[in-house]
């Protein structure tokens, strides 16, 4: 029954890693600035210890380009999801970064096989004043080659405005839309109240959730804990550590 439950979940919006990746970008505080970085986390998604989800991830700039190498797994010894996500960004001049995004997706399943596809997106980032910001990323635009699974894969455009404001805070607003669900708006608060401390509180309307995080600074370390509280779901948790 789990595995059939697993299924649908997951060819309907591959839920395990594919959302889950969304949950690991709201469950944790992300660095728009451009740094060398190297990180490990894991997440689990509403308590479910089979969905658990493990991200590797490592990012540098050279020259102006950021190269940046992401992996999400997720899954059992039945049912496994694989991501394996590289983008590079170039910037165009100071008021524009262009960038693109090659991933793989692979799913496993015990005694059915495996099942690939490749897709390429891109990501727009201009920079309108000097404390405001935007980004427009589309990371599944088209398959590389044609598969079945493309089907499945989320086709999700996100547009969000980024509000730098006094004392250490910034504001992000996102309006997200997937061809199979309505418009979702998210809203995000970050404040940094030590050098040490970050803080970062958010809702996401679509699917009523709360989210709450926290950055704990030492040195070129970062300790990451996050939570995201659905009203019937329940709770999701993840824990992270980078170097930078």
């Amino acid at each position: 029954m789990r595995l059939i439950i697993t299924i649908i979940c997951s060819f309907q919006f591959l839920y395990s890693a594919f959302e889950n990746a969304n949950i690991s970008s709201m469950i944790f505080i992300e660095d728009d600035k451009p740094s060398f970085t190297v990180s490990a986390s894991t997440i689990y998604p509403y308590q479910l210890n089979y969905l658990q989800l493990t991200e590797l991830d490592c990012k540098i700039n050279y020259k102006d380009i950021v190269y940046h190498l992401k992996t999400q797994t997720t899954g059992d010894e039945i049912y496994k999801e694989i991501i394996v996500q590289f983008s590079t960004e170039k910037k165009i001049n100071n008021k524009l970064r262009l960038g693109l995004i090659l991933s793989n997706y692979h799913i496993h399943i015990n005694n059915y096989g495996n099942s690939n596809c490749s897709t390429i997106g891109l990501t727009i980032k201009t920079k309108i004043a000097e404390n405001l910001k935007t980004r427009i990323l589309i990371p599944n635009l088209t398959a590389l080659i044609t598969a079945k699974l493309f089907e499945e894969i989320p086709k999700t455009l996100t547009v969000s405005l980024i509000k730098e404001l006094p004392k250490n805070q910034r504001i992000n607003y996102i309006i997200e839309k997937d061809v199979l669900f309505d418009l979702d708006h998210q809203i995000f608060w970050t404040i940094d109240l030590l050098s040490f401390i970050g803080v970062r509180v958010g809702y996401k309307s679509l699917t009523n959730e709360t989210v709450w995080n926290l950055n704990l600074k030492y040195n070129k370390y970062h300790i990451k804990f996050g939570i995201i509280l659905h009203s019937v779901l329940g709770t999701s948790t993840g824990f992270g550590i980078s170097y930078e």
